[in-house]
């Protein structure tokens, strides 16, 4: 297999896992704005909707990163470093959140599931970031 088709391969999964970020990341915040309860109040939802704007920005970079890296764009380095960055930030600021702002003898199984979530999408975030520095400004190739 040459270096390219392997390039290329590895270019498709990372979209596709960018697809997947994007998709955990707007089911993960419809299912918060879906239970919280309106009798909270304005507060409550201002406050869920300026949280859930960053994973907003980020869903849509990954969606934006990924239909780059499956056509092949010269801007596809840009693009990657910008999802990385935020996805990185966002996954550790909510591994360290969900870690120090709970018990750690007593974590919930839902708890456990966010971490172990968070953790999968901070190693997306490192993959993206070691191939955005891997990828050579000149490199794309059209289809």
């Amino acid at each position: 297999m040459t270096v390219q088709k392997t390039r290329d391969t590895e270019a498709q999964w990372l979209a596709r896992a960018c697809f997947a970020v994007a998709g955990v990341l707007l089911l993960y915040w419809l299912g918060v704005l879906g239970v919280t309860p309106e009798s909270q109040g304005p507060a409550t939802w201002i406050s869920s909707l300026s949280e859930g704007l960053p994973h907003l920005v980020v869903a849509i970079a990954a969606g934006f990163t990924a239909q780059s890296l499956l056509q092949s764009d010269q801007r596809t380095r840009q693009k990657l470093g910008i999802f990385a960055g935020g996805l990185l930030i966002l996954s550790f600021q909510g591994i360290t959140r969900a870690i120090l702002g709970s018990d750690l003898e007593h974590l919930s199984l839902s708890l456990r599931l966010e971490v172990l979530l968070r953790t999968a999408t901070f190693a997306v975030g490192i993959w993206a970031a070691s191939y955005a520095l891997r990828e050579s400004p000149g490199t794309a190739t059209p289809n």
